[in-house]
């Protein structure tokens, strides 16, 4: 049997996505038996926490920014909406806690308690700095744990188990332990599974570069009309304009299907590096004259400009299709640019 652990992390920078994406590609795999699941109670309560802060805390600082700096809004029905999201965040909390408990349910989740662990362990290693206390760092005593636990776990079953985290912590805790094997990310598990047939995996991965310029021209006519933000301000990027974009590294495969006609359909991740220059405008609020009296401003600028950044790292989702005898007619579709999440642009280079 395939054991698969993820850490916080991993849940949190799909953004939760229990219903989609990943994350229920890996509950629909454990219900067909083809992998295991495991979680501690240590990760799950860390979960659950971090969706109650990213709905109680940040989307009720966004919602109060929105209430106050926009309430001209408040005039049109259909924006409505948007100011009684504050009266429903124990709801949104609620629903959002039941598709990860869902989550748990359908992939037959199984729990690891971390009791198992003695804590005499876990503060040695705090000590003497030994993974995952590469610098004594308090917080990663979770991660400490949770990941003894499921050395523990493995040792008991005698199998290996996919480790699945960001953290260069871990990283060196699983070099340090055979039973257990590091994937930085949710894609490059998946990647690393169908590795398995070699051939097929190969012959996606070629095709997909032998497209290559296909690829780059759908993504230069796509990027422009992705939704994008600035940050640190409040304010619209328009007319973004691309002058280069480049694939950077191998195309991770998600996952593919070969029917009876030997067509084959393949989900591929990769990363792209994007030169673009993108125009800005926002109102600047922070040297703007505020009336104390009368609580609002009697003037604020409005600032404008145009911005070329280069080397911007952004990573694509394609769907490629092809017929495995004919590789060079192949059909390419994009499925999402940033995961489909809004792109972030920053005004002004940073100081630091």
């Amino acid at each position: 049997m395939t054991n698969i652990f993820l850490d916080t992390q991993i849940y949190i920078g799909k953004n939760y996505s229990f219903q989609t994406g990943l994350l229920k590609a890996l509950a629909e795999a454990a219900l067909d038996g083809r992998i295991t699941i495991y979680i501690t109670d240590v990760v799950k309560k860390e979960v659950e926490a971090n969706i109650y802060k990213a709905v109680h805390e940040n989307v009720r600082q966004e919602t109060k920014h929105v209430r106050t700096e926009l309430k001209i809004l408040r005039n049109l029905a259909e924006y409505n909406n948007i100011f009684a999201i504050k009266d429903k965040l124990n709801e949104i909390y609620a629903d959002l806690l039941g598709q990860f408990h869902e989550f748990l349910s359908t992939g037959a989740v199984e729990t690891v308690n971390i009791d198992v662990v003695k804590p005499s362990d876990v503060f040695e290693r705090y000590f003497i700095g030994e993974a995952p206390f590469s610098a004594r760092k308090k917080d990663e005593f979770p991660d400490a744990f949770s990941l003894l636990a499921i050395e523990q776990k493995s040792i008991e079953l005698g199998e290996k188990f996919h480790v699945v985290s960001g953290d260069t912590d871990t990283l060196h805790f699983c070099e340090d332990h055979e039973c257990l094997v590091h994937h930085e990310s949710l894609d490059k598990l998946f990647d690393f599974f169908n590795q398995d047939d070699e051939y097929n995996h190969g012959l996606i991965v070629s095709t997909f570069q032998r497209h290559a310029s296909k690829v780059v021209a759908l993504l230069t006519g796509e990027f422009p009309i992705q939704t994008f933000d600035l940050l640190d301000e409040e304010g619209d990027v328009e007319h973004v304009t691309v002058h280069q974009i480049e694939l950077l590294d191998d195309p991770l495969v998600l996952k593919y299907e070969r029917n009876e006609n030997r067509m084959v359909t393949a989900i591929i991740s990769f990363d792209t590096s994007v030169d673009y220059t993108a125009e800005f405008s926002f109102l600047d609020y922070a040297n703007g004259a505020w009336d104390s009296e009368d609580k609002r401003y009697v003037y604020v600028e409005s600032v404008e400009g145009e911005r070329h950044l280069e080397g911007e790292v952004v990573t694509a989702l394609c769907e490629l299709e092809f017929h495995e005898n004919d590789p060079g007619d192949a059909d390419i579709h994009l499925v999402s640019i940033n995961n489909a999440e809004t792109i972030m642009f920053q005004a002004f280079e940073s100081d630091w």
